[in-house]
């Protein structure tokens, strides 16, 4: 049986305890939904306390405040809907108490974003340097130039190549893990043994071929091209792309008679 306190919300017409605090702007939406709980009347109690909730939003996320902290602010609303007694406050507070959980996912996402950040930073300065490369050296630069002029590893740029805004955070988690380290990366190493081969050879090569290379594997971050895209990127004949080739093969040739792989 219903106490005195709560027996007024689901009987029509019972006049409220007076210690009651409930809002009056509140009650009748609340009413609604604890006699008749359905998607409509709880819909309605969210429209009535949106204020209260966008104050919320304001005063835990500030200027973090986006659509998913919105959604997760409807549903802190809705728990607190479940747990509030209007014996001991009032609606608004008891909103604004448990939307204080904000916080803790409005910092999470500011963390989230502040790596890709720096990621975009340094992409901005990947993008210049090769710009500017192309116009001392009329072609492409190969990524190890691109490395002695700015510092930005192989892997690192890879990475930073791969990045894309916008990614879930599943997705940017697998690519920071190891994000600083150098050298052959042993999850392409193993789906893939000819890069790896491609790996060891491509320091003795000249800046032109290490190009190829990379635009033909698709190595450290580079989109795979066809051999006309490459000549083009390299101020160079499809027939001398073809002649480059065919020596990287040979290396490549050579390197597999040794029996390392």
């Amino acid at each position: 049986m219903a106490s005195p306190h709560t027996a007024w919300l689901t009987h029509a017409g019972m006049p409220p305890p007076e210690d009651h605090k409930l809002e009056e702007e509140y009650r009748a939406p609340y009413i609604n939904y604890k006699t008749y709980p359905s998607p409509t009347t709880t819909g309605q109690l969210l429209r009535a306390v949106d204020p209260v909730i966008q104050s919320g939003m304001k005063a835990y996320a500030g200027k973090n405040s986006n659509k998913i902290l919105k959604s997760s602010a409807k549903k802190i609303a809705l728990q607190a809907f479940s747990s509030y007694d209007p014996t001991q406050g009032t609606l608004k507070n008891h909103l604004l108490t448990n939307l204080q959980g904000l916080q803790r996912q409005a910092a999470k996402q500011t963390q989230m974003i502040h790596v890709p950040e720096r990621v975009a930073l340094e992409k901005q300065t990947l993008d210049q340097v090769e710009r500017e490369m192309r116009d001392e050296l009329s072609r492409e630069p190969s990524s190890l130039e691109i490395a002695d002029r700015t510092g930005l590893s192989l892997k690192r740029q890879k990475y930073i190549r791969g990045y894309a805004p916008g990614f879930a955070q599943g997705q940017f988690a697998a690519m920071t893990a190891g994000e600083e380290g150098d050298g052959v990366d042993p999850a392409v190493v193993q789906a893939n043994p000819i890069v790896a081969k491609a790996e060891l050879i491509y320091h003795d090569l000249d800046p032109v071929n290490q190009t190829i290379l990379e635009y033909g594997f698709g190595m450290h971050g580079r989109q795979r091209l066809p051999v006309g895209q490459i000549a083009r990127k390299l101020n160079i004949t499809p027939g001398a792309i073809s002649q480059r080739s065919a020596k990287i093969q040979a290396m490549l040739d050579e390197l597999s008679d040794t029996g390392i792989f």
